[in-house]
């Protein structure tokens, strides 16, 4: 899931269609691999990810006001210089991606979290002979039923 990065939507001022396919792409391989039971990487980058996302959407206004402006003029009688804002049309970009691909994230999320719940209900480890007296560490024997092998 190498697609789904904060830069993918940090580039979203240059082709904001494409983005969202990235990103489309992204979650459609983490929902796939949730279809075959398998959450690890993609649910914990899902989530990290999502973080990061709110963490900028909180911070975009303050970010916007400590951009620097251009000199528009100078006020004679206060002695202070005037600026103009910058164009923030790249970063309107990125905040729609974002906010277009928050609910996404949430719902994919979700996906991986309900195989997550599903596989530590239905999760039993025993041991199976003899229990040595150090037990921090040890083997785990998992049988490949794909391919019918057994250990």
């Amino acid at each position: 899931m190498a697609t789904l990065t904060l830069d993918l939507f940090l580039s979203a001022g240059h082709d904001f269609e494409s983005a969202q396919y990235r990103v489309l792409n992204g979650l459609q391989t983490a929902r796939q691999a949730f279809q075959q039971n398998v959450i690890y990487p993609h649910l914990g980058e899902l989530i990290q990810l999502y973080g990061t996302l709110q963490t900028v959407v909180q911070r975009l206004d303050g970010l916007r006001d400590a951009l620097p402006g251009r000199i528009k003029d100078i006020d004679p009688e206060t002695q202070s210089v005037i600026y103009e804002k910058p164009d923030m049309k790249e970063m309107s970009h990125v905040e729609d991606l974002i906010q277009w691909a928050m609910p996404q994230f949430r719902d994919a999320i979700e996906e991986g979290r309900t195989v997550f719940e599903f596989v530590e209900e239905n999760l039993l480890l025993e041991e199976v002979g003899l229990v040595p007296s150090y037990v921090e560490e040890g083997y785990l024997i998992v049988p490949d039923h794909l391919n019918r092998a057994h250990y």
